[in-house]
């Protein structure tokens, strides 16, 4: 059964920050969670739409090894990234 995004979101504000895991953005060194893609003022950067497909496609506990993650995901991921790139300048 597919998880829904209020469950998603309840699972990643619940996660632990128990290794090192930094921010995807470019150059960006602040350490959040692992469960979460990227720090608050760089997630914030990414527009709604690509925000909403990275929920859609995030699987509960792909960043503990407990569920796969998906090309859909890494893809989309990537989308968001360079997002932030762009908004940044550096693109």
């Amino acid at each position: 059964m597919a998880e829904s995004i209020d469950e998603k979101v309840k699972h990643v504000k619940a996660a632990k920050q128990d290794r090192d895991h930094r921010c995807h953005a470019e150059a960006c060194e602040v350490q959040c969670k692992p469960a979460y893609l990227m720090c608050r003022r760089h997630w914030f950067m990414v527009p709604t739409e690509i925000r909403s497909r990275v929920w859609a496609a995030y699987s509960l506990g792909q960043e503990s090894g407990d569920a796969s993650v998906t090309r859909g995901y890494l893809g989309v991921m990537k989308e968001a990234i360079e997002a932030v790139a762009k908004a940044e300048g550096r693109r």
